[in-house]
């Protein structure tokens, strides 16, 4: 276990393991039979957290959060009310602004929201919601969405399998029976995609993208020159100012990177990488990796379990 705190009033926690905690400004936190969880909050009032699994909770000005039975949730939220969440697995929330948010049987939901009114999702598996200023959002049954929308009036989504939407000062979207899709490009010279299976492509200012054999990726990236990916599984890359990327073999991977000049990762599982100024990043044989750094020079780590790294201004780290 490792554990940040500032000025906290009471801290309790029981039966976790690998457990990191970077809180500000807490009153009371109660955690029981948590697994590798990472809870980053700041001025919060009370945080409930009981059975769950691999967590990641990062939130800002909220006055009650309830988790019950959750597995694998990733929380990003500001300025909320009230924030309920039952029987949920793989779910990450990001949302600023609401008012209310409720949501029950819900599997690998992601939800990132600015100012809207009313949010109802029923029965739905593997949603990525973005949108903004929005008015009513209505999604039933279904799979794999990942919508990303901005200045919409209405946006209704049935019986959808692994799709991805993004779009821009749209009125009415209706999107029936689609399936594993999602290409949002700018500025791009050529794209080749290939043998692809639930991608998520987000790229501005890119002269190469070529993907082969891919499943559920979601790519993120800007100012890159040449990105490959061959048979990766459930890819998320969100990285700055690259030049060269090269990923083979991962699996449930999640970098975030930025102003880097050689990234290298081989036989990696589920892997989440945030780092900053860094000039070489070379990771082998890693497992639930959560790796958050900021001007390092070189980091090598081989053969990690359920590791948390968050440092600041090292030269070299190494971990075997």
């Amino acid at each position: 276990m490792t554990l940040h705190t500032a000025r906290h009033r009471v801290v309790t926690i029981q039966d976790t393991t690998h457990l990191t905690r970077h809180t500000a400004r807490h009153r009371v936190i109660t955690i029981q039979d948590t697994a590798p969880l990472t809870l980053h909050t700041a001025r919060h009032r009370v945080v409930t957290i009981k059975d769950t699994a691999h967590l990641t909770l990062h939130t800002a000005r909220h006055l009650v959060i309830t988790i019950k039975d959750t597995a694998n949730l990733t929380l990003h939220t500001a300025r909320h009310r009230v924030v309920t969440i039952q029987d949920t697995a793989p779910l990450t929330l990001h949302t600023a602004r609401h008012r209310v948010v409720t949501k029950q049987g819900i599997a690998n939901l992601t939800l990132h929201s600015t100012r809207h009114r009313v949010v109802t999702i029923q029965g739905t598996a593997n949603l990525t919601l973005h949108t903004a200023r929005h008015r009513v959002v209505t999604i039933q049954d279904t799979a794999h969405l990942t919508l990303h929308t901005a200045r919409h009036r209405v946006v209704t989504i049935q019986d959808t399998a692994h799709l991805t939407v993004h779009t821009a000062r749209h009125r009415v979207v209706t999107i029936q029976d689609t399936a594993n899709l999602t290409l949002h490009t700018a500025r791009h010279m050529v794209v080749t995609i290939q043998d692809t299976a639930p991608l998520t492509l987000h790229t501005a200012g890119h002269r190469v993208v070529t993907i082969q054999d891919t499943a559920p990726m979601t790519l993120h990236s800007t100012r890159h020159r040449v990105v490959t990916i061959q048979g990766t599984a459930n890819l998320t890359l969100h990285t700055t100012r690259h030049k060269v990327v090269t990923i083979q073999d991962t699996a449930h991977l999640t970098l975030h990177t930025a102003r880097h000049r050689v990234v290298t990762i081989q036989d990696t599982a589920n892997l989440t990488f945030h780092t900053a100024r860094h000039g070489l990043v070379t990771i082998k044989n890693t497992a639930y990796l959560t790796l958050h750094t900021a001007r390092h020079r070189v980091v090598t780590i081989q053969d990690t379990a359920h590791l948390t790294i968050h440092t600041a201004r090292h030269r070299v780290v190494t971990m075997q």
